[in-house]
């Protein structure tokens, strides 16, 4: 993959620490973009590229990313951050959505190594009735635990697919490396929306152009727009994911 943009930052009060979920310190943005105009909202594309040429003042490092969506289809928003570094990427994201007739928010943190391979991820999803957490950790090369528990059923899967969430769609998109026209098959521990059940779950990715891709599973048929730099994704199908706001470090 080419590299993310780089923007310039600017001295806003010294740098902020935030601890994750599981204690991981990483860096806060401490200054925010200019909010983009009414022609570029519609298009994430466009938004995409205006972006690049028009933040003024970035408090992030560089590899940080963030981006917000909404889905029609689950009546969601999300906030989530993407951080790559030399020894690995985290993805961190909170999203509210209604769980059956309740209102829900749910906490999740994803971290991969520098191959893009998943080995550890953490949700916390609070309703109204109660708190629901998922842990998920590799076994490097020897199956999955599942909230500290070996889970046999989850096989030699190679992804983690978390079903609130685009954020994870990125994680194949950058370690497959396709070429436009190519395909390749993979195997997700795929976290389902809403059931919150854990699965084995067959995938098939093809690169349709350098922002868009095919993505394939069961009687699921999408076409996914992406940030061709970074793998996240702008547009998922007609009524689920859409960016509305993109921040690239």
């Amino acid at each position: 993959m080419p590299p993310a943009p780089t923007v310039a930052s600017c001295q806003v009060g010294g740098p902020a620490l935030a601890t994750s979920w599981w204690g991981v310190q990483d860096w806060e943005p401490r200054a925010s973009v200019k909010m983009h105009n009414s022609r570029h909202r519609n298009d994430p594309r466009q938004y995409a590229r205006w972006h690049s040429a028009h933040v003024w003042c970035l408090g992030m490092t560089q590899g940080e990313h963030h981006v917000l969506w909404h889905c029609s289809l689950l009546s969601s928003s999300e906030h989530a951050s993407l951080l790559e570094a030399e020894d690995g990427h985290q993805f961190e994201g909170v999203v509210v959505v209604p769980l059956g007739d309740l209102p829900c928010h749910i906490d999740y943190a994803l971290s991969v190594d520098r191959q893009w391979r998943p080995h550890e991820a953490h949700a916390k999803i609070v309703t109204p009735r109660g708190v629901r957490e998922i842990h998920l950790r590799s076994r490097h090369g020897d199956g999955w635990e599942l909230d500290g528990v070996p889970a046999p059923h989850l096989g030699d899967c190679a992804d983690i697919d978390l079903g609130w969430t685009p954020a994870t769609n990125t994680i194949p998109i950058r370690r497959l490396k396709l070429e436009v026209g190519e395909t390749s098959s993979i195997t997700a521990v795929w976290v389902r929306f809403p059931e919150l059940d854990v699965v084995r779950n067959e995938q098939r990715y093809t690169r349709l152009a350098s922002d868009r891709w095919r993505y394939q599973s069961g009687d699921y048929d999408f076409e996914l727009v992406t940030d061709a730099a970074t793998g996240l994704v702008l547009v998922y199908g007609d009524d689920l994911w859409r960016a509305s706001a993109l921040s690239l470090g």
